[in-house]
């Protein structure tokens, strides 16, 4: 039983995670977009983690705009 619920609970929280590492689209102030996920925003830096350039790092200054796939 107890396997049970744990394999249930596995499949409900799964979907969850997944929703909040969600790819961004940020657009920056040069006209360029950058795909990737935002994991931090500290002292105006954003660390985000791209596919092609691994973590980056831009400043507040550098963002244009920044679209989610389903916003909150």
């Amino acid at each position: 039983m107890k396997r049970a619920i744990i394999f249930c609970l596995f499949f409900l929280v799964l979907p969850l995670a997944a929703y909040c590492q969600q790819a961004s689209s940020i657009e920056l102030t040069d006209g360029s977009v950058i795909h990737g996920e935002i994991v931090s925003y500290v002292n105006g830096v954003y660390t985000i983690n791209t596919s092609a350039f691994g973590q980056i790092k831009l400043k507040e200054t550098q963002v244009y705009k920044i679209q989610t796939a389903n916003p909150l």
